[in-house]
């Protein structure tokens, strides 16, 4: 690492942690603006306030990183455009591609980081911060009830839910029937489904166990604990909000049960689980698109970054959620439209560090 690298990386990595540090307050500022209403309704005092926002921040931090490198990385290349110092380091030889170089370092190790902060870190914190608005806000439930579900939990097994509410982990009127081909083998019939966390598994209890094909007899039982199912208890409750409280593995156990159910419809699931994937590979993409795009000297230094920030933000993001909106729809294959924005800024970053090398 040679002495102009140390310099880029202190200057860069400086400008990213205030960029991150003015981002994430100015949205918790708005949000608590946004929020103060309730809060004072609720009687929520400032401890309960500075939790929630301690359950948010997680959240708010995985949203603008991305945002804070492309600042970073305008402010610093721009500033050091606008001192001559880039053209001070071009005469020396070193080309833009090369001036990248201690960025792109950067922000690759921030894009590992972040995989993990938004696939396990991130869902967890989320998880505690819609506990807190159902306990203390009086918002949405997040453990949920459903009615009359039907499952095909297998190739020849169904499962029947009369009812299942989602706080107790628990169903109602359950009925499980298996098949060998079109000819019912077996069934039982319970009173109660119940989940037992520290096992992860199912219970039946209080019910019937029938097999036709052998004998008549029905058989009683208080409890069968033998019976293995492939689904679990988020997966009795269709709510779209709860996988943003889903890490990676859980997700992509979710979209695995949701196949063997017999679901074909994955689309905004497979979107979702790409996306949490493809986000913070923005970290990259921003960097390299922002420190050619500041390597020319322009007017109005730091106000002219700002606004360019902002404007290439909006403009991904909209980009992003345009592409999701097609992928939920079907109209683009799920890992297309996860990864859109991300490939078309990548392709103009490409090309704007060839022109910019090319002068």
């Amino acid at each position: 690492m040679t002495i102009i690298d140390r310099y880029l990386l202190r200057q860069f990595v400086v400008a990213v942690f205030f960029a991150l540090l003015a981002f994430s307050l100015v949205f918790i500022i708005i949000d608590l603006i946004e929020n103060l209403g309730n809060f004072v309704d609720n009687g929520i005092g400032f401890a309960k306030v500075a939790r929630y926002y301690l359950y948010f921040l997680p959240d708010i931090v995985n949203l603008m990183l991305p945002v804070a490198l492309l600042l970073a990385s305008l402010f610093t290349v721009g500033r050091l455009t606008n001192l001559m110092e880039v053209t001070a380091i071009k005469v020396g030889g070193i080309s833009t591609t090369r001036i990248l170089l201690p960025f792109l370092t950067v922000a690759f190790l921030l894009t590992g980081f972040q995989i993990y902060f938004a696939g396990w870190v991130v869902p967890k914190a989320n998880k505690l911060k819609a506990a807190f608005e159902t306990t203390e806000m009086g918002k949405y439930s997040t453990s949920g009830q459903s009615a009359n579900l039907i499952r095909q939990d297998s190739e020849h097994r169904m499962v029947s839910i009369g009812w299942y509410d989602g706080s107790s982990q628990r169903g109602y009127t359950i009925s499980v029937t298996d098949f060998n081909g079109t000819v019912l083998s077996e069934r039982w019939d319970a009173r109660n489904l119940v989940w037992n966390d520290s096992v992860k598994t199912w219970s039946l209890e209080n019910g019937v166990h029938r097999k036709p094909a052998v004998s008549p007899r029905i058989q009683s039982f208080e409890k069968i604990d033998s019976l293995k199912f492939n689904f679990k208890p988020r997966d009795l409750l269709n709510d779209f909000r709860n996988l943003n409280q889903m890490t990676f593995t859980d997700l992509s156990d979710y979209i695995d049960s949701q196949r063997i159910a017999g679901f074909t419809e994955l689309d905004k699931y497979l979107v979702t689980y790409y996306s949490k994937l493809s986000f913070p590979f923005a970290c990259m993409v921003v960097v390299l698109f922002g420190v050619p795009l500041s390597s020319k000297k322009k007017r109005g230094g730091l106000a002219v970054e700002f606004g360019l920030a902002l404007l290439i933000c909006f403009v991904y993001l909209a980009l992003q959620k345009v592409a999701q909106t097609l992928g939920y729809g079907g109209d683009l294959h799920p890992l297309t439209a996860a990864w859109f924005a991300n490939v078309v800024f990548l392709l103009i970053g490409i090309y704007m560090l060839w022109a910019v090398d090319r002068r």
